[in-house]
């Protein structure tokens, strides 16, 4: 028998209404299987607009993905040409450097016209590269919500040249 991880509800919304967009508003994740959930549900939408607000410093709440390059490489894979990852600064550590320049590689080669907007922690520069008519755009974060401890929180965006007049409505 298969396990229950309390969304299928909302997977069957999403297909008989054919919803074209998610948004979810994160504050507390109990379910064993995070990455089969949100691929599951993300199979059906076309957007998805994540607002994190779980506090990751504590020791007790563990990260509920942890190869979050290959997650979001398979989120994009899918239905999904739109992604926004926001409140992150509890989140502190989830996407570096690294990964960044992995998914910078990675999301313009799936042939899509992807929309991928989040925040690096870890990078000391700013930079902006076209790959596979993707802007990949890597700046210093303007946001007013952040505190002085998340100085080296930067925003990453990759975008496809055909989008760049989007704005995400969230």
């Amino acid at each position: 028998m298969g396990e229950s991880y309390g969304y299928c509800n909302k997977a069957y919304i999403v297909t008989k209404h054919k919803f074209d967009q998610i948004i979810l508003d994160i504050h507390k994740i109990e379910i064993s299987n995070t990455v089969k959930m949100l691929i599951d549900l993300l199979s059906f939408v076309r957007s998805i607009y994540f607002y994190c607000r779980i506090n990751h410093n504590s020791e007790r709440t563990p990260y509920p993905i942890t190869d979050w390059a290959e997650t979001i490489v398979e989120v994009f894979s899918r239905k999904v040409d739109t992604m926004k990852i926001d409140g992150l600064f509890a989140f502190h550590g989830y996407l570096t450097h690294d990964i960044a320049n992995e998914l910078a590689q990675r999301l313009p080669m799936l042939g899509k016209e992807i929309w991928f907007d989040t925040y690096v922690f870890g990078t000391e520069n700013t930079k902006q590269y076209t790959r596979y008519m993707h802007v990949i755009q890597i700046s210093q974060n303007t946001d007013q919500r952040l505190r002085p401890e998340h100085s080296s929180l930067y925003r990453m965006t990759i975008k496809h040249s055909t989008r760049t007049n989007e704005e995400f409505h969230d």
